[in-house]
């Protein structure tokens, strides 16, 4: 019996070894500075694009919009 759990424990690390040395290799063969290529049909970041310099904020977030008129800022309920 005893046998029998020291030989399950020893495969089992011995394929958790070889899975972690896997998952590592892989990790270190990806350039994490590279950027990645866009989905087809899609583009880049424009800095011209007025969104691009809005201020963050949950209830004072910055807004661009055009041809829209801001009617009302209405918070959730304590209850959510």
């Amino acid at each position: 019996m005893i046998n029998r759990a020291h030989t399950i424990a020893f495969r089992l690390l011995t394929v958790s070894l070889l899975l972690t040395s896997c998952l590592a290799a892989g990790a270190s063969a990806q350039d994490p500075d590279a950027p990645r290529p866009l989905p087809a049909g899609m583009k880049g970041s424009d800095a011209g694009d007025p969104r691009a310099k809005l201020a963050p904020g949950v209830y004072d977030a910055g807004e661009a919009a055009v041809g829209m008129k801001h009617v009302a800022l209405i918070k959730k309920p304590d209850a959510f």
